[in-house]
């Protein structure tokens, strides 16, 4: 089995509201190279460690991963290949804001390998992009469309968020209805989260900030998925959607617990049973790779409860639900020895489907999935 590579690229030209992730705005083109210097350092220290080392995914994202330029990227994938076996056919996604994509930029990407573009849409209505602090309009997303495809893009996906300040389930239907027309072959449908330090988040806590609840919510999701259905996506996983043969391959490694690494300020991997995470602070990680050491900040082996903890409920959060089989060549033991009074229950309420020897959760209860999730933690 091959692994799943991620890199993280920490820098966006501008910070959004909602946004808590480790991203920050890029100061000058030089903070970048500088920045991919320190990757390939990461790159090549990594190879002493991973014993698995053939890449079957690989995914740039962040921030905005679509600032670097091809040059850059053919810098970092060089130094990859070096080290890391690229299987044949791997599926490579580069992360991208609408509106920092040209023709001839996506063409160059497309000769480093690039062969999945991710739009970080979020919305096809105009007033709350510049509410949400987005720097693109609904134009350059249309835009960005047409020029990936005229540039030989055959796989690009959206990201929609849905529950935002004061957002009518009108509004997120017409979002959804412009998606399709569009036709990605790919959709991330997230409902709105706010973490402490995002700006919405402190105007929330202000009460300058009214977020539809939880029933408008759920009205919302089921209408997604009601629409993306009917438009010919399947369902693959709680909050994402795809057109036959254009499921992500590499988020599918994290749903079924397979290995992969993170690389750059802040990511996160899980190899050898451990879930790693890397420094967080760029001080911290740029003096690691200087001292020749792999920048972790945490380092955390499971235990078997644990492992078979994650197993179940990050499977159970793809539509194929949790093979039992698998469970048991894994661990040596079956579901139900472990799991039984509350596989029982989640099945006796029709929480939980078994079908063809896997555990599936209804997607009845998708909205209210970490509620069920909690039995098996």
């Amino acid at each position: 089995m091959g692994i799943g590579l991620y890199l993280h690229i920490p820098f966006c030209w501008k910070k959004c509201h909602y946004c808590d992730f480790l991203s920050f705005p890029l100061s000058s083109r030089e903070t970048l190279h500088h920045y991919v210097q320190y990757l390939k350092k990461e790159i090549k220290l990594w190879t002493l460690t991973a014993a698995e080392k053939n890449i079957e995914t690989l995914y740039f994202g962040g921030g905005t991963p679509s600032l670097l330029t091809p040059k850059l990227l053919g810098e970092i994938l060089a130094t990859i290949s070096q080290h890391f076996p690229l299987e044949e056919n791997f599926e490579f996604t580069v992360e991208a804001n609408p509106g920092t994509l040209s023709y001839d930029f996506l063409k160059e990407y497309i000769n480093e390998g690039v062969n999945r573009i991710s739009l970080g849409v979020q919305s096809f209505d105009e007033p709350m992009l510049k509410r949400m602090g987005r720097t693109h309009s609904v134009r350059e997303v249309e835009e960005s469309v047409v020029l990936a495809r005229r540039a030989g893009i055959k796989n690009i996906g959206f990201d929609l968020i849905y529950g935002l300040p004061e957002q009518s389930l009108s509004q997120w239907e017409n979002t959804l209805k412009i998606a399709v027309e569009l036709a990605p072959e790919h959709l991330s449908v997230y409902g709105l989260s706010l973490e402490n330090s995002s700006h919405w988040a402190l105007k929330r806590k202000r009460g300058e900030l009214f977020l539809p609840d939880q029933d408008a919510l759920a009205d919302m999701y089921f209408l997604s998925r009601e629409i993306l259905l009917s438009h010919g996506y399947e369902h693959y996983e709680i909050s994402n959607f795809a057109k036959p043969g254009f499921r992500c391959w590499h988020n599918l490694k994290y749903w079924k617990l397979e290995p992969y690494i993170g690389m750059g300020l802040g990511a996160s991997s899980y190899i050898n049973n451990r879930r790693i995470k890397n420094a967080s602070k760029m001080e911290d990680y740029t003096g690691s790779l200087d001292g020749g050491k792999l920048p972790f900040e945490t380092v955390e082996k499971l235990s078997l409860k644990e492992e078979m903890s994650e197993f179940m409920f990050l499977g159970l959060r793809t539509a194929e639900g949790v093979n039992t089989r698998d469970f048991f060549e894994k661990f040596g033991t079956h579901v139900q020895q472990v799991y039984g009074k509350e596989v029982e229950f989640l099945l006796r309420h029709g929480i939980l489907w078994e079908k063809n020897g896997r555990l599936i959760l209804n997607p009845r209860y998708y909205p209210v999935a970490n509620e069920v999730f909690l039995r098996f933690i």
